[in-house]
């Protein structure tokens, strides 16, 4: 009897064993890709280099302060944008030479509150919105302007580097005035971890964005 029983443990032993190493290794994986790159990209992982002289704004003045970063707070890390203030009103410019994607302009601009999903589309909660298209090293980017207050372009135009295609306000689910801007590569992605870009790759911090 006990060696009918030591004979059972070991088959179950040698059945779960094989389990057991495929469920704590599956999970590992799981949990590095979770993670994804702290620095920028999920997907391919890519360093954080400012490309200096390509890129400008994003306020006229370019006299702003980052009110919170990707990631951040800890635990955000539904958090892909950045948010930079520089006050209620004040001149938003395009990046760079662009295409406007997408503008919407439907949302209360002063109007803004947590919860509030204006303007219910693919930029849900993102108020009054410019979503520009431009390429960069042979990959197409998508940079959307949120929670403004006025956007002065309309889809399908041509905008230059330094263009104030709108300005800041607080619209949408927006706690309080400030632009949250977001970059994706590859399509519109907004609040997603879809092929996400840290925006500070295209900020011209050193300029007074600290």
């Amino acid at each position: 009897m006990r060696t009918m029983k030591w004979f059972k443990r070991a088959i179950v032993l040698t059945v779960l064993w094989p389990i057991l190493f495929l469920l704590i290794a599956s999970m590992m994986v799981a949990m590095l890709f979770a993670q994804g790159d702290e620095s920028g990209v999920n997907t391919p992982q890519q360093e954080i280099i400012p490309l200096e002289g390509k890129y400008v704004g994003p306020y006229e003045d370019n006299n702003y302060s980052i009110t919170q970063d990707v990631k951040n707070p800890p635990g955000r890390n539904d958090h892909k944008g950045i948010d930079l203030s520089h006050g209620y009103g004040a001149k938003i410019v395009a990046l760079c030479d662009a295409e406007v994607y997408l503008a919407k302009s439907m949302c209360s601009p002063n109007g803004g509150y947590l919860g509030n999903w204006c303007p219910y589309d693919a930029v849900a909660g993102g108020g009054n919105y410019v979503a520009l298209r431009f390429k960069a090293d042979g990959v197409e980017y998508y940079a959307t302007y949120m929670h403004m207050s006025e956007v002065y372009v309309t889809t399908g135009q041509s905008v230059k580097a330094g263009q104030v295609i709108g300005l800041q306000g607080h619209s949408g689910n927006s706690s309080g005035s400030h632009l949250h801007l977001e970059v994706h590569h590859d399509g519109l992605y907004c609040g997603s971890t879809i092929n996400w870009v840290n925006p500070r790759k295209f900020l011209d911090i050193k300029a007074g964005g600290e």
